[in-house]
C-alpha cells in the first residue's frame, strides 16, 4: 500500500485563547494527521496579530503515535519553536510514560521548556507563573 493512500488520524482541536495556544489532541496520530493538524494550525496562526510563545497542550485522550509520524511531529516543534515558542505544558494520562516519548521529540529544541502534568489545573498554573524551572528532568 502506497503510504500517501492512507487516511489521517487522529483528531485535534487548536485556538488561540487569553494569550496561550490551546491544542486539543486525542486519539492516535499517524504522518498524515499530524501533517493535517500541522497545516490547520499554521493557517489559523496565520489570521493572528499576536502568537502567543506558551502553549497548552490536552493530550488526555491521546493515544499516542504511529511511528511513521515522529518525523513530522519533531518538524512542528521546529516550527513552533521557530515562531517563538518559548514553553509548552502538557496535561496528560500516564505522565511519565508519555513524557518519555515526548521529550526524545522535543530533543533538538532544549530551549522550549516543557512541563507534563496530570492535570490542566497544574499545566495552566505553570504556564502562567514564568518564574517556575523547566519541568524536562
Amino acid at each position: 500500500m502506497n503510504q500517501e493512500s492512507l487516511a489521517a488520524h487522529g483528531q485535534w482541536k487548536f485556538a488561540v485563547e487569553n494569550n496561550l495556544m490551546m491544542l486539543t489532541i486525542s486519539g492516535s496520530f499517524n504522518a498524515q494527521g499530524i501533517q493535517l493538524m500541522h497545516k490547520s494550525i499554521a493557517l489559523q496562526l496565520a489570521d493572528q496579530r499576536y502568537i502567543p510563545d506558551k502553549a497548552y497542550v490536552d493530550a488526555g485522550h491521546w493515544a499516542l503515535s504511529t511511528p511513521d509520524s515522529e518525523d513530522a511531529v519533531r518538524h512542528l516543534h521546529a516550527r513552533m519553536k521557530q515562531i517563538g515558542l518559548r514553553r509548552v505544558a502538557y496535561a496528560i494520562a500516564n505522565v511519565h510514560i508519555r513524557k518519555t516519548v515526548l521529550e526524545q521529540l522535543w530533543q533538538a529544541h532544549p530551549e522550549v521548556k516543557r512541563g507534563y502534568f496530570s492535570t490542566p489545573q497544574e499545566a495552566l498554573n505553570w504556564l502562567n507563573n514564568d518564574n517556575q524551572c523547566d519541568l524536562t528532568g
